[in-house]
């Protein structure tokens, strides 16, 4: 591989791993996608970097009670998805929502670092007339969000 392609395939990778999407599951969990390479040349540094820091936040996460929801706290699962060292794939993964619910949490796009809902205003203010009551998260916000951050980078 030439290190052309493996920059390539790096920074698609980096831009789609982090796309997280969730759905609420009949036994109470709330099952996380997390998007990265298992197979292909990437594999071996997701394997020691990507994927343990998500089973790590997990454990800590389902230690502490779980994530506290209006409904009362609630335990994750994690979905690992293989993307193949494919940028294309994994982009297609996060794109068509391999991981049906909402988006609990989005990339870290590189001029927005992880964003909690209630800054969404003042950073993203077409992004934030868009969340529904009590700042939830809809499909309107999503769409708005790729719009801003994602397609105009």
């Amino acid at each position: 591989m030439q290190r052309r392609d493996l920059l390539k395939y790096a920074g698609a990778t980096a831009l789609a791993a982090p796309f997280i999407r969730s759905a609420r599951a009949d036994t109470g969990t709330i099952k996380i996608g997390v998007v990265g390479p298992k197979t292909g040349p990437l594999a071996p540094g997701a394997a020691v970097t990507h994927f343990p820091a998500w089973r790590l936040w997990a454990h800590q996460v389902n230690e502490a009670g779980g994530i506290k929801l209006k409904g009362g706290p609630r335990k994750v699962e994690l979905i690992e998805y293989d993307d193949r060292t494919q940028p294309a794939e994994a982009i297609k993964a996060v794109a068509e929502g391999r991981y049906a619910g909402k988006v609990v949490i989005f990339p870290q796009i590189t001029h927005l670092p992880l964003t909690g809902l209630n800054e969404l205003k003042e950073r993203l203010p077409n992004v934030a007339a868009k969340l529904g009551d009590d700042l939830m998260w809809t499909n309107e916000a999503e769409a708005a969000l790729i719009d801003e951050c994602w397609k105009n980078s």
